[in-house]
């Protein structure tokens, strides 16, 4: 069985740069899972937040027809082991990394994760130059086929 891609955050490969990724487990509640596995759950606008050595996933949108509730936005928690907060707390504090989800997957033993990315942000110059250079190589390889 391979893993299931379910949503991806496609703007944090354009804003920023990502440096090294992990795969987090979530403390979800059922009708979190459903909306995810529905497709319902955006999280284009979250962010990964540290309160007392915890990390929890802040901004994400779960649209639920069932409860009459349009958006719902709660705490959820990312499970690591004390390594895996040692490493992020450390690239965090000493070279002013964002921790930042890429994406959320069903993995082989049907978990739901989230794949985040320790990144830093990309500055205007940059974003201006890697479209060039997108729009330049697509045009090279549309040319040689």
């Amino acid at each position: 069985m391979n893993i299931i891609h379910i949503n991806n955050n496609k703007n944090s490969f354009y804003k920023y740069n990502i440096e090294d990724k992990m795969d987090i487990g979530l403390v979800l509640k059922g009708y979190e899972v459903k909306c995810i596995k529905n497709n319902k759950a955006n999280f284009d606008k979250s962010y990964i937040n540290i309160i007392k050595n915890e990390f929890f996933l802040l901004g994400s949108i779960f649209t639920i027809k069932d409860k009459n509730i349009n958006s719902y936005n709660r705490k959820i928690k990312l499970l690591l082991n004390k390594k895996e907060i040692l490493i992020l707390l450390n690239k965090i504090n000493s070279k002013n990394f964002i921790i930042k989800p890429i994406s959320i997957f069903l993995s082989k033993t049907l978990y739901i994760k989230i794949k985040v990315g320790i990144s830093k942000k990309i500055k205007k110059i940059d974003k201006r130059l890697y479209i060039k250079n997108k729009n330049s190589n697509f045009n090279i390889n549309k040319y040689k086929s």
